[in-house]
């Protein structure tokens, strides 16, 4: 099976010319969601996503899935895996694979699919295509 590979140079915080967080992606999560106003809160997230890069991708994934409001951890994650493909793809194509089988799993993986398009479209595809060919339906829920 293919598999994916890591890409060269992490492209999140150096593209946007933003540099991440101060401490820790875990820390800035949570100062984050001390945030009242919902349009500020989304915009930090935003922010906090553009910073995600091949060394820090696990530990915001794991923070973002810590949140208790389902629909923001879902949009979140789905936005956090998708940046980082950009700069590891096998790492968060891997990460979505082991989340519970369903429509978190489904999505993550779709996700992550999504930003290694973004970044090497013709990888992804062939990726795909032989996912499909060895394992019929194998993101479905």
């Amino acid at each position: 099976m293919l598999v994916p590979q890591a890409a060269t140079t992490s492209t999140a915080a150096s593209d946007t010319g933003q540099a991440p967080p101060a401490g820790s992606i875990a820390e800035g999560i949570a100062k984050i969601m001390q945030e009242h106003d919902s349009q500020r809160r989304m915009g930090k997230f935003f922010s906090l996503v553009d910073g995600i890069t091949a060394e820090n991708g696990r530990e915001a994934a794991e923070a973002i899935r810590k949140l208790t409001n389902v629909q923001q951890k879902t949009w979140i994650l789905s936005l956090a895996l998708s940046s980082w493909a950009q700069a590891d793809p096998k790492a968060a194509m891997d990460y979505a694979g082991t989340l519970p089988k369903g429509q978190e799993r489904t999505q993550a993986l779709l996700s992550a699919l999504g930003g290694w398009a973004r970044k090497d479209m013709a990888a992804a595809q062939q990726w795909a295509d032989v996912l499909q060919a060895v394992a019929p339906g194998a993101v479905a829920a």
